[in-house]
């Protein structure tokens, strides 16, 4: 008779263990199911969105500051987009010397999108671990983020999930600009 009591604690623990797996799993299973910044199919307004937008500055060779939306504040953009697929050299981090070809980076980027008509467009991947907007820039048909590859000064930066197509456009721009040894792949910037 005196076994069958002992059994009790060992059978509550066992409940209450079951009872916070449970809960933790359901959390979970609700945390994902929520629409998140970041991926496909969010719909915030104020997120950014593919089509025509307004640049305000050129941080850098691929870091701008754009607006995008209506004339008033409900469901307007307005911030930081990095171009995705590519990588510039460093002209505005901290602590760090400019690298070279980093200012040719943003010149060529300026001059661009100077004349306005620039498009954005989205992929799957819509945010970095910075928190800033990721998109391909478009200025008529051009794809810039491709046309800072094909001059020499970005190199191919992309990650799992991005557009195999985007990719292999922009791999071949860079085959082709280390064939030419252009910008960073050379010895002098590319001017135009």
């Amino acid at each position: 008779m005196w076994g069958r009591y002992r059994r009790w604690p060992r059978l509550r623990l066992f409940i209450i263990t079951a009872s916070i797996l449970a809960l933790a799993i359901y959390l979970r299973a609700a945390k994902h199911d929520a629409p998140q910044p970041g991926l496909v199919g969010f719909t915030d307004p104020t997120v950014l969105r593919s089509g025509p937008c307004e640049v305000i500055a050129v941080i850098d060779g691929d870091t701008l500051f754009v607006s995008q939306g209506g004339k008033d504040s409900s469901g307007q953009f307005r911030g930081k987009v990095r171009l995705l697929g590519i990588n510039t050299p460093e002209t505005v981090q901290r602590d760090i010397e400019p690298q070279p070809f980093g200012q040719e980076a943003t010149e060529f980027l300026k001059a661009k999108v100077a004349g306005g008509n620039v498009r954005l467009e989205l992929d799957k991947r819509r945010l970095d671990r910075y928190g800033r907007s990721l998109a391909y820039l478009y200025v008529g048909n051009a794809c810039l983020n491709e046309e800072l590859v094909a001059a020499g000064l970005a190199r191919v930066h992309t990650y799992p999930g991005d557009s195999t197509t985007m990719n292999r456009q922009l791999l071949r721009a860079q085959d082709e600009a280390r064939r030419r040894e252009l910008g960073i792949w050379g010895k002098e910037p590319r001017t135009k």
